[in-house]
């Protein structure tokens, strides 16, 4: 018997994943990521098992109330479906946040650790770096030194790596 795990348009859903998002106190993840995920959540499009952990640099860290906060204002004002549908309360329950830089990612760790224990199994993690480009590379070690990359790990560059419209 086939128990693939369907979305509500009978695609396979992805497996179930730990989602962080660097940079989640910038622009890009107000106007575009944190409405994208919630659009895709909203559509069932999402694992069934997941959660989205903001980081920034500890000197521009969230509660994860705040963190909360600031993304139903980003899919207030960004989303077609807004934070009135009946699918936001099980959306933004799965968001949290973990400060982190390179030599200071114990809260991240932690983050990490306690979705993946709430999710159970073995969640892949994808981390998306919304950062500016000079960042990659801390961001990238950060996590080998942190211990957070395993096979089952990927990461995702957001920006351009040309400083000019040739590159």
């Amino acid at each position: 018997m086939n128990t693939v795990n369907r979305a509500k348009n009978g695609s396979p859903r992805p497996e179930n994943h730990v989602i962080v998002l660097f940079g989640a106190t910038g622009d890009l993840a107000k106007r575009k990521l944190l409405p994208g995920l919630f659009h895709l959540h909203a559509a069932g499009l999402l694992p069934r098992e997941y959660r989205v952990i903001g980081s920034s640099p500890p000197a521009f860290a969230l509660t994860d109330e705040q963190f909360r906060e600031r993304a139903e204002e980003a899919c207030a004002d960004f989303c077609i479906t807004k934070p009135t549908d009946p699918s936001w309360p099980s959306f933004v329950e799965r968001l949290s946040f973990g400060a982190a830089e390179p030599g200071n990612s114990a809260e991240l760790e932690t983050a990490v650790q306690r979705a993946e224990k709430e999710i159970g199994g073995t969640p892949r993690r994808l981390f998306h770096l919304a950062v500016p480009p000079a960042a990659f590379t801390s961001v990238v070690g950060m996590l080998g030194a942190a211990g957070l990359v395993t096979s089952l790990t990927r990461v995702i560059i957001e920006k351009p790596f040309g400083t000019d419209l040739a590159s």
